[in-house]
């Protein structure tokens, strides 16, 4: 679960990116 703990976090900071293109 310490995997996953940044993951989920860089991916959610690239797609409020991509969405606010």
């Amino acid at each position: 679960m310490s995997d996953t703990f940044p993951i989920t976090e860089a991916r959610a900071r690239f797609g409020s990116l991509v969405r606010r293109a």
